[in-house]
């Protein structure tokens, strides 16, 4: 997997783009990186940006990764957008679970539809 971390001043949002095969594991690795940009920058929404991305996740993993990102530190409050691949079979199950978790994901069909959203006010 090949990811790229940085700050977009435009939206402002952190930007994770993911190339290649992600994991859980990779999921573990990333997460606590993006948590440490959150509390360096102060930015508290993210774009992860997977539509390049082959996500071999099972179901199970889908359920537990909100676990991941209460134990990276991400708060719950922070307003991330993803989008996901094409073909992505579990994206409306992911979509669900984190929300009923308490965290604020919203998965978008593209880039500039998620930008939108995390452009607008809370």
């Amino acid at each position: 997997m090949k990811p790229s971390l940085h700050v977009d001043p435009d939206i402002p949002c952190i930007v994770l783009a993911c190339e290649g095969t992600v994991t859980i594991q990779s999921v573990r690795e990333l997460a606590p990186q993006v948590a440490h940009t959150i509390a360096e920058t102060g930015c508290s929404r993210i774009l992860i940006d997977m539509s390049a991305a082959t996500l071999e996740l099972s179901v199970m993993q889908v359920f537990e990764s909100p676990a991941i990102m209460d134990e990276s530190k991400i708060p719950r409050t922070t307003k991330r957008a993803a989008v996901m691949p094409a073909g992505f079979s579990d994206a409306n199950f992911l979509e669900t679970v984190t929300r009923n978790r308490g965290h604020n994901l919203r998965l978008f069909p593209n880039a500039a539809e998620a930008k939108a959203w995390l452009r607008q006010d809370p």
